[in-house]
């Protein structure tokens, strides 16, 4: 798989508090995630332990964010936040696409939380299916390039 987030260097852009890189074959096999995902890992500026992943697809005119994960002492400081606008604005401007989705569990009312505040929405029968996965069930939620959050 070649790469899909380029960055020059693992150091955060200008006014950005995490920096984006794809995760070693070591990190990929560690989390465990999805195997035809991108995966980056998130870290903060001078630390170099990653403080999440995430992991996400291009499919069509779709970006994808399958999972993301923010260690427990590292939430509540917006790095998940940050982590998805940088690859949004990545997909805006390098691929062009203008839809995106997360797929969430649906028992994980802090995940409903978080993407409701990036402006994304649960997703309409005729958008995208609610999701069985075994046991678990999941929702698509959706946002649209240039659409403010609602919160």
């Amino acid at each position: 798989m070649g790469k899909t987030f380029e960055r020059s260097d693992a150091a955060p852009a200008a006014g950005h508090r995490v920096a984006l890189r794809e995760a070693t074959q070591e990190e990929r096999a560690t989390l465990g995630w999805e195997a035809g995902a991108s995966i980056l890992t998130i870290t903060r500026p001078n630390e170099p332990t990653p403080a999440g992943a995430i992991a996400f697809t291009i499919e069509g005119d779709t970006l994808t964010v399958l999972r993301m994960e923010i260690a427990p002492e590292a939430r509540g400081w917006g790095l998940g936040s940050e982590a998805v606008r940088q690859i949004e604005r990545w997909a805006e401007r390098e691929r062009g696409l203008q839809r995106f989705e997360a797929i969430i569990p649906v028992d994980l009312g802090l995940a409903l939380y978080f993407w409701l505040r990036l402006g994304y929405r649960p997703a309409g029968e005729a958008e995208a299916a609610w999701r069985r996965d075994g046991e678990q069930g999941t929702i698509s939620m959706i946002r649209t390039a240039g659409q403010a959050p609602r919160i």
